[in-house]
């Protein structure tokens, strides 16, 4: 149905169905009222009437004692198509003096004063009854109910005419305003129709009205996002072909050295030297792919006992550490659990301690503490390495950057970064400090609650 997916027929609909409504209690409302007036001007008529008629049989009392002659009028035709629908009876006594002979019987004297309604031969009458107990009359005046509802009738037909032309208008004129109102929504829609798909500059479209205004800033800052996005994995391919180029070069130059050694020891050579190219090809590809992965879905949040994961991550880099006899301290003794995405987390704790490790010198040491303020939570990871230089320190959080002080230290330049995209999407915040002479600090930092 086309309310369903069109808004100019739920418009209309929603416009014209209460409008409706509207009207049908209006044509209710004077009905109600041309039939509460119709009868309050016929029972005026019939009360008029009645003291009129009253007022002549008194004089005629007056003027004779002796009785007079009943006057009917049927030898008299009926002077208007109403005139049977109308009758007056006067009574002296029980004796019943003057009534048309054109209406129904409505059988004795009503001794009740006031208006009556009775029916009579299958049709509903009024009746306005006064009395004069001094001269013993009766004067009743009475008229069908047809005749009142036939006025109402006419004043609700009088009306139907330009009633039924607002029906027949009223969806015209509502259509052809809302198809001038919803114009700039046709251009709106128009316009990103012949876009490119490559095309993410802002919407501008002139002259929107204010209830489109937020629609179209809600789509300029979805495109602005898909650009800042789009730009992102452009950058992120060609670096990521740039650093994959040079493992993948020299695994196939060594290959080709050892295929062609000489003598077993630079085979021996060879090979040692393309298992290091592989092994740097392997790091990379698997600082890609978490890269990669962060940018999909992240699991449930869940209670994490720091320490417990702390130890798990560790024992990846325990032989590492061990082998350059350094130090590495976890004092998370009796720290929060904390609410939060386990894998990202691993992540995060995961690149942070396996750089102190892999920065810090032989008999270096390495701590993973703790602080909490109110309700954050701050991880601070600390080692004994050479440091960041003041230079480095704004883009150490960006994709394939490495410092001078990376040396001959095998990575990608990725590791960072993953800590910083990892934090983002777990809600939390990562900086660096400097330890002037004495290596670097990381702090995470995140809510309890």
């Amino acid at each position: 149905m086309c309310w369903r997916t069109s808004l100019r027929c739920r418009l209309i609909l929603l416009l014209l169905l209460p409008s409706l409504c509207l009207l049908g209690g209006m044509m209710a409302a004077i009905y109600a009222s041309a039939e509460h007036e119709a009868n309050e001007i016929y029972d005026a008529q019939l009360v008029h009437l009645a003291k009129l008629l009253l007022s002549m049989e008194r004089a005629e009392v007056l003027a004779q004692r002796d009785g007079a002659e009943i006057v009917h009028e049927t030898d008299i035709p009926y002077g208007h198509e109403y005139e049977k629908n109308i009758l007056f009876r006067i009574w002296r006594g029980e004796e019943l003096r003057h009534a048309p002979s054109n209406v129904p019987d409505l059988g004795p004297r009503q001794t009740q004063s006031g208006f009556i309604d009775t029916r009579r031969h299958d049709q509903p009458w009024r009746l306005f009854v006064v009395h004069d107990p001094e001269m013993a009359l009766t004067v009743e005046t009475g008229e069908t109910y047809a005749i009142r509802e036939e006025m109402i009738d006419k004043i609700l037909l009088s009306m139907a005419g330009p009633l039924i032309g607002v029906l027949i208008l009223a969806p015209l004129l509502l259509s052809f305003g809302l198809s001038r109102g919803l114009a700039p929504l046709t251009t709106l829609s128009d316009e990103l129709q012949v876009r490119s798909p490559e095309a993410l500059s802002p919407i501008t479209s002139p002259n929107l009205p204010s209830e489109v205004k937020p629609l179209v800033e809600s789509l300029n800052g979805l495109l602005e996002t898909l650009s800042g996005m789009l730009e992102g994995e452009r950058r992120f391919t060609d670096n990521a072909a740039h650093e994959l180029r040079t493992p993948l070069a020299a695994i196939r130059t060594y290959a080709q050295a050892a295929e062609g050694a000489a003598s077993p020891e630079e085979r021996k050579h060879a090979i040692a030297r393309l298992l290091v190219s592989t092994e740097r090809a392997t790091h990379t590809i698997e600082q890609l792919l978490a890269l990669a992965r962060l940018n999909h879905a992240i699991g449930k949040k869940e209670p994490i006992d720091l320490l417990v994961l702390a130890q798990e991550v560790y024992a990846d880099w325990r032989i590492e550490a061990e082998s350059r006899s350094q130090k590495v301290e976890l004092l998370l003794q009796d720290v929060p659990a904390l609410s939060s995405y386990r894998g990202l987390l691993r992540l995060v704790l995961g690149n942070l301690l396996g750089n102190a490790i892999l920065y810090s010198p032989s008999h270096g040491e390495i701590t993973l503490r703790y602080e909490v303020e109110e309700s954050l939570l701050r991880l601070i990871v600390e080692d004994t390495g050479p440091g960041i230089r003041e230079a480095d320190v704004p883009h150490i959080f960006e994709s394939f950057y490495r410092g001078r002080e990376s040396g001959n230290i095998q990575g990608a330049g990725l590791g960072l970064a993953i800590v910083r995209r990892a934090c983002e999407r777990a809600g939390m915040t990562i900086h660096y400090e400097p330890r002037l002479g004495q290596g670097s600090r990381f702090i995470v930092q995140g809510s309890l609650s």
